[in-house]
């Protein structure tokens, strides 16, 4: 009896040691866990202070090239007004010479027409004419040859073949206008005038090329985008150059635009009877 309880007691003994090493083994498991797992966030902390540092060194640098950036623009858009105000005065000063030379011309002009009464009426065809392209070559060289040239004959163009009365209801040069849907495109008319019935477009090109007659010819079925309260009325569109060839001439008239150019001491339609005839 005694010696079976001996036994069990050693068992027992046994058994509690192996419960008390196998809790030893988990809780050093757990304890090393804990401390890979402390390691882990030690080394996570790290990297986020380094990535933190990083951020704050790239946002400063970011904010530096911004800073840098907003210098540029400015010295840039000061750089800017200046040419713009250079370019103004040139242009200021273009004008003064460009009125001066017209002035000069017209003296000249009125004096040699004063001069030139008693010759034939054939010199002083040709004296018109030359007088008329010295005048458009100034104006062309300006930049200024549908203000001072083309837009002066327009109205007499209109009368004398559209049938429009003398006066236009609304005469427009170099107009700017917006696209009635489409806010954002916007477009330069060299001349417009606008009749009761009738809305005569000019595009005035001091070089002409079949290109521009192209464009132009584009450009027609859009006019109304821009303008529709006159979209009731007839487009008359007219393309003007100091000087047209023939095959310019006959190629604008197959796109059914009529050509304005100088034809002997004034500007007249070049193509108005093939038009009219092609209607």
């Amino acid at each position: 009896m005694v010696q079976e309880v001996k036994e069990k007691v050693s068992s027992l003994e046994k058994t509690l040691e192996d419960f008390i090493r196998h809790t030893n083994l988990g809780f050093a498991k757990v304890q090393n866990a804990l401390i890979e797992q402390k390691q882990s966030m030690d080394d996570f902390k790290e990297e986020m202070r380094l990535a933190r540092e990083r951020s704050d060194k790239e946002m400063q640098k970011f904010k530096e090239e911004m800073r840098l950036a907003r210098e540029r623009s400015e010295k840039d858009m000061l750089e800017f007004k200046e040419e713009m105000r250079l370019a103004r005065e040139r242009s200021e000063k273009d004008m003064l010479e460009f009125k001066e030379e017209m002035r000069l011309a017209r003296e000249q002009s009125d004096k040699e027409m004063y001069f030139a009464q008693e010759r034939s009426d054939k010199e002083i065809q040709n004296f018109k004419v030359e007088m008329n392209k010295r005048w458009s070559e100034l104006a062309n060289r300006l930049g200024t040859l549908a203000e001072d040239f083309v837009a002066p004959n327009i109205p007499f163009i209109a009368q004398k073949y559209f049938q429009c009365p003398e006066e236009a209801e609304l005469f427009m040069v170099r107009c700017k206008k917006r696209h009635s849907k489409e806010k954002a495109k916007r477009r330069e008319f060299d001349i417009i005038a606008l009749y009761e019935d009738k809305v005569i477009l000019n595009e005035t090109k001091s070089t002409p090329r079949q290109q521009y007659i192209d464009t132009f010819a584009e450009f027609l079925p859009q006019f109304f985008e821009y303008f529709p309260e006159y979209s009731s009325r007839e487009l008359i569109p007219i393309f003007a150059s100091l000087y047209v060839d023939k095959q310019t001439v006959e190629y604008a008239t197959r796109k059914g635009i009529y050509v304005l150019a100088i034809k002997g001491d004034s500007m007249d339609l070049l193509n108005y009877s093939q038009l009219k005839d092609s209607a």
